[in-house]
């Protein structure tokens, strides 16, 4: 996993054809629905190693991206230590605010899961590009989580996802 300041992120995002701002990403997608997520840990638990499998299935030798866009939001519902002592185990001891992307590929799974576990657990604002880009995941601090596709079948396969573990739909 690479772990990326700001500026370095824009550049991969650039790179990859992608916009560099999170309003200008969510848009270039056709597709979204949103859930609520739920207060239950066991739940977002559940939830991460189920999207681990979908980003497993599509890696096929591409990098995705985990961005964390916002976090302070709810201090009373994280423990950025608890982060930062993970972050370490990845070789790294930044903060967020001077390194906030992620760059994974197939070898980097399982540190995904354990970041989005994290994010879930501390509503944070993270944007989560699928390798090769047709889907993002974005939980957000107001307790919601969306997904953006480009193609209307593969949002069927995430609505089967959410609906199968009862997530409310929002939108």
């Amino acid at each position: 996993m690479k772990i990326l300041a700001k500026k370095e992120g824009e550049k991969w995002l650039q790179d990859h054809q992608l916009p560099q701002t999170e309003d200008g990403l969510l848009n270039l997608y056709k597709n979204k629905i949103s859930y609520t997520l739920p207060k239950d840990s066991g739940i977002k638990t559940a939830l991460a190693r189920s999207l681990k499998s979908f980003f497993e299935d599509s890696l096929s030798g591409k990098d995705g991206i985990f961005w964390i866009t916002d976090w302070e939001v709810w201090p009373s519902s994280e423990n950025q230590n608890l982060f930062y002592a993970y972050r370490k185990t990845l070789k790294d001891d930044r903060t967020i605010l001077d390194a906030p992307f992620h760059i994974f590929d197939n070898r980097d799974i399982d540190a995904i899961e354990c970041l989005l576990d994290l994010a879930l657990y501390f509503i944070w604002g993270v944007v989560l590009i699928f390798p090769g880009g047709k889907v993002v995941i974005r939980p957000s601090h107001n307790e919601c989580i969306d997904v953006y596709t480009e193609s209307a079948a593969e949002l069927m396969k995430f609505k089967e996802l959410f609906e199968h573990m009862k997530f409310p739909v929002l939108s």
